[in-house]
This record gives C-alpha cells, sequence and structure tokens, in this order.
C-alpha cells in the first residue's frame, strides 16, 4: 500500500504534468500567499494529528487536491 505523502506526491506530480505552467505557477502562487498571510495553518511536516492515522482514509479512493 502507497503511504498518504506519496500518494499526495503523485497527485500533485500527475497535476503538474496535465496542466499548463501558468495553471500549477498561479496555484502554487497562492498557496504561497495563504502560507505567509498566516491564514494556512496545519502541523508540521511529519507530525500526526491527534487521533487520526491515514490507514483509515486510504481504502476511500483518490485523494482530490
Amino acid at each position: 500500500m502507497m503511504s498518504l505523502n506519496r500518494m499526495l506526491d503523485e497527485a500533485k506530480n500527475q497535476f503538474i504534468a496535465n496542466t499548463p505552467i501558468e495553471v500549477h505557477m498561479e496555484m502554487f502562487r497562492m498557496i504561497r500567499e495563504l502560507q505567509l498571510s498566516g491564514q494556512a495553518n496545519g502541523l508540521p511536516v511529519g507530525q500526526q494529528g491527534q487521533g487520526f492515522q491515514a490507514e483509515e482514509c486510504a481504502w476511500r479512493g483518490n485523494i482530490i487536491i
């Protein structure tokens, strides 16, 4: 079974491969703006959320970003 991080990386790679450069550059610019503004929040990379296990979600099918 593929890890959640690997599934997310693959989805990102597919998005980049299948969209014009202008689309993904704008998307990544907006994400950076949200992160810098402090409006986007989340756990640090690698930290597990309380009461959450990725295996519980893996069976639900494709992950949409």
